[in-house]
């Protein structure tokens, strides 16, 4: 029979179509085979966080999830009202029920609509959590960022430096705010929750270093902690995220 090994005929099979392939699945059913090629992205993305509870608590309000799927992800912040346990409850409930509906395939716009109805009908007391989706195309850099009610989001893109924030939130209607840009490798988007509050100039010097992610995530959250004070305190999150190829 004929061999060929599967480098070369992805080599091959790409050079044809003018794309790069992942590998092969492979599906054999009855006396058929079936390759299934997938177009391998342009990007990958490098995730960080580092999170601080507030002073005196044992749990951290703010809950974070990741969710990628065929060249895509989603990564999500939520921030509970409050603090501790009771914040952590609501901002882990927003989180998870949001990923479950992207997975189920619902759309950002309906799945913020759906959650809004959820936070307000699952207690008699009041229920809030704000979110923060950012959508990467991992194909194009192409991002959406939804904010419902979420602090500011740093984005480093070249020599640009932007600041987004945001003043609605999930409460009493499903509204939120939606940005669309692209970005390209080496540039990074940093997400944080409102227990940071950062110097913006410091912030970007320090994104524009090209920093190891991990240590940067816990500097940055560290260093908010540091000037707001145990009179200031609350929780804190920071997310961070780069794109290289």
């Amino acid at each position: 029979g004929l061999h060929i090994r599967e480098r070369d005929w992805l080599r091959q099979i790409g050079d044809a179509c003018g794309r790069e392939f992942d590998h092969p699945t492979v599906a054999r059913v009855g006396g058929t085979v079936r390759i299934t090629l997938t177009e391998r992205p342009l990007y990958a993305a490098q995730v960080a966080t580092a999170q601080l509870q507030c002073t005196g608590e044992k749990l951290c309000g703010d809950a974070v999830e990741t969710f990628s799927d065929a060249g895509h992800l989603h990564v999500v912040l939520s921030d509970g009202m409050g603090s501790g346990g009771r914040a952590r409850v609501d901002s882990s409930f927003a989180c998870a029920m949001l990923i479950r509906l992207l997975q189920a395939g619902v759309g950002v716009e309906a799945a913020i609509s759906v959650i809004n109805t959820s936070l307000v009908c699952k207690s008699s007391d009041e229920s809030f959590a704000t979110l923060e989706i950012c959508a990467v195309d991992l194909y194009s850099g192409k991002i959406d960022l939804y904010k419902a009610g979420s602090a500011n989001t740093y984005i480093k893109c070249g020599n640009r430096f932007v600041t987004i924030g945001c003043k609605i939130g999930v409460k009493d209607e499903p509204v939120y705010d939606r940005r669309t840009f692209t970005i390209g490798s080496r540039d990074m988007i940093v997400m944080t929750s409102d227990g940071a509050e950062l110097n913006e100039k410091w912030l970007y010097r320090e994104m524009d270093k090209q920093p190891d992610l991990k240590e940067f995530s816990k500097e940055v959250a560290n260093t908010a902690r540091f000037y707001a004070g145990d009179e200031k305190s609350d929780d804190i999150s920071v997310i961070a995220m780069r794109l290289s190829r």
